[in-house]
């Protein structure tokens, strides 16, 4: 079959638009699906539409469709009402940055996997993503409660919110006394018994999560933080500060959803770890990101995807995010959100109860 060229606008005219819209359609939901270089998404399109698109053209379209992404996600964020939020990040590599590693810095909902905001962070710094956090408050997020297991982001934001608590992942904290022992110097490896008494700290401290009675875990931790403290010798008191430290700086924010029940606190980042688990693969194909904008039109785009696109097995099947927050969307595909040509449609696809279909579609 013979490709086409995409019709050039004519002086005074447009292209024709029932081609465009669907090259535009196909450009925005290959990209999402992780074909993620320009050249890449120039090729499916050929191959698919049988059509010739510049790399102009993609690349304008991408920011194009990310702009109105961007706008319908800060809207539909401020229209819902998120009762848990959870606060995670995951690392990416952006080319043209001074930082070696760059984050994407996410807030989700463990009840319905809906994606607060996710955004682009040049680094991991915690008072920068408090701040973050704070801009994306002013422009509606508002979470009945909002976790974060990060402590200095935790104390940056913690006025800001009705209900807002630190919480370190357990799955993390388990993670994390691992790599402490792991990490000592071999020195701290080859004296037995001290090994083996950080091994032992080790395994009562993660039988801490099976208990329900508060009192008990606060004597336990009371008692290993002691423990810790009692050793003779200064070479073994400087091997057992970093677990002492991390114990001292944690502890009561660890089994924070055991001391307030009634809150119904998650106390994992299940929520955040099962979204970075949907995006990892298009990064790994992609394998870094060219330059800061294109990351944050990647995940402006992701999370439009993602919020209003249905879950294909679980328990949450058949149901999107939006629609689990109590939003009642009439969508065929996502993509019409960006791509309908019909502005009656868009608007018609969504019913806000008592909250105006209008406003996301506003100027």
């Amino acid at each position: 079959m013979v490709r086409q060229e995409l019709p050039r606008r004519k002086k005074g005219g447009f292209f024709r638009s029932h081609i465009k819209n669907e090259v535009r359609r196909a450009i925005g939901i290959f990209r999402v699906d992780g074909k993620t270089s320009l050249r890449a998404l120039q090729d499916c399109v050929q191959k698919v539409l049988y059509v010739d698109v510049s790399l102009g053209f993609i690349y304008k379209e991408l920011a194009r469709a990310s702009q109105i992404a961007e706008k319908i996600n800060l809207k539909i964020s401020s229209l819902v009402d998120l009762s848990h939020c959870v606060m995670d990040e995951v690392w990416i590599k952006v080319a043209k940055t001074g930082e070696a590693w760059n984050f994407g810095f996410l807030t989700a909902s463990p009840k319905s996997l809906f994606i607060g905001f996710f955004t682009y962070m040049a680094k991991r710094d915690e008072v920068s993503m408090g701040i973050k956090v704070l801009e994306h408050k002013q422009k509606g997020f508002n979470p009945s409660i909002l976790i974060s297991d990060l402590l200095p982001t935790y104390r940056a934001i913690a006025g800001y919110f009705s209900v807002c608590l630190h919480q370190p992942c357990t799955n993390h904290a388990r993670c994390i006394i691992s790599r402490i022992i792991k990490n000592l110097p071999s020195e701290a490896k080859k004296d037995k018994l001290f090994y083996n008494y950080m091994l032992r700290i080790k395994k009562r401290f993660n039988a801490l999560y099976s208990l329900q009675d508060v009192g008990e875990i606060n004597s336990s931790i009371a008692q290993i933080k002691r423990e810790l403290k009692l050793f003779y010798i200064q070479e073994r008191r400087e091997w057992a500060q970093s677990m002492l430290s991390f114990i001292e700086r944690n502890s009561r924010g660890l089994f924070l959803y055991k001391r307030l029940p009634k809150e119904k606190i998650e106390h994992t980042n299940n929520a955040a770890e099962i979204i970075f688990s949907l995006f990892k693969p298009q990064y790994k194909m992609m394998k870094e990101f060219r330059i800061p904008n294109g990351t944050q039109a990647h995940f402006n785009l992701f999370t439009l995807r993602h919020n209003f696109r249905a879950f294909p097995r679980g328990k949450r099947k058949g149901f999107s995010p939006v629609q689990l927050e109590g939003l009642n969307v009439s969508l065929n595909d996502w993509s019409e959100l960006l791509y309908s040509g019909d502005r009656t449609i868009q608007e018609e696809s969504l019913f806000f109860s008592g909250k105006g279909k209008e406003t996301i579609f506003q100027e």
